[in-house]
């Protein structure tokens, strides 16, 4: 067992695949924390002993795809909302915190919108509420040019050579973009390329661009009408206000069009990018 102040290793049965996930803490009071592209369960690696320290048992798994355990096959968004039930079972616990950063976080706002009697609280970080960012968005189209790289990424082939090539330099300079003024770590900078390198693991991680714009899919579409849903838990929103991905003029109006029937929250870093919970 370990001691609330350390980070274990742990391995998770999630829906029959086996799942690396860093835990701290210990009890039932469980903080789920899902990790983005590009990137890996490592980036919450300083937030899991303060939330240990705080009373909680933080668990960051690492999301499907994005180790070879679970990189083959086809896998897409609805499969990531399963796989944060299916991780709280593992867990041994019917309710928990969500907080998602980029992907992880559109996957955590789709869980609490499913499922919200088992969602205690949702924090979404660099990501405003998905139902109503489309039009946030198209309000001053200038927001929309940061999210250009999105239809790169259809072109899944090419984009996953792109972003591997030149020793991730693409994958480097996306985080640069994102947030100007913060440098990830060397060493922390190298196990990131390992993981994205692995086997199937780029093409998994664009490949959750490609599902979340077909619409001719009947998951995709059902997943759109899931995020319109009206937030139905204690939800808060957290813009960095030099984000160069999502700008953090999109989170205003993208809170007042969407219905909360408890608390819903913004915060701006002004200081802070797209990676605001690593600066």
């Amino acid at each position: 067992m370990h001691s609330d102040a350390t980070t274990a290793c742990e391995e998770l049965d999630v829906r029959g695949a086996r799942v690396t996930a860093d835990v701290a803490g210990r009890g039932d009071d469980v903080v789920l924390c899902l990790h983005g592209f590009p990137d890996t369960r490592r980036t919450f690696r300083a937030l899991l002993p303060t939330l240990a320290r705080a009373g909680h048992r933080a668990v960051a798994p690492t999301l499907r795809g994005y180790e070879p355990a679970t990189a083959r096959g086809a896998a897409d968004v609805t499969d990531l909302v399963d796989d944060v039930f299916a991780t709280l079972d593992a867990l041994g616990v019917a309710r928990a915190h969500l907080v998602g950063h980029d992907w992880g976080a559109i996957v955590a706002q789709l869980a609490a919108a499913r499922e919200p009697a088992r969602v205690r609280s949702l924090v979404s970080l660099a990501i405003p509420p998905l139902g109503a960012l489309p039009a946030a968005l198209a309000r001053r189209p200038t927001r929309l040019l940061p999210l250009a790289y999105i239809l790169g990424f259809q072109l899944r082939a090419r984009s996953v050579r792109a972003l591997l090539a030149r020793d991730m330099g693409a994958v480097d300079a996306l985080w640069r973009r994102w947030s100007p003024g913060y440098e990830l770590p060397d060493a922390e900078r190298r196990a990131l390329h390992a993981a994205l390198a692995a086997p199937g693991v780029m093409a998994a991680g664009v490949g959750y661009y490609r599902d979340l714009v077909a619409l001719w899919r009947p998951r995709t579409r059902a997943l759109h009408a899931l995020s319109r849903r009206p937030v139905r838990v204690p939800a808060l929103y957290l813009a960095g206000g030099r984000d160069g991905c999502v700008p953090a003029s999109a989170f205003g109006p993208a809170l007042a069009a969407t219905r909360f029937t408890g608390a819903g929250e913004l915060q701006t870093l002004a200081g802070a990018g797209h990676f605001l919970h690593l600066e």
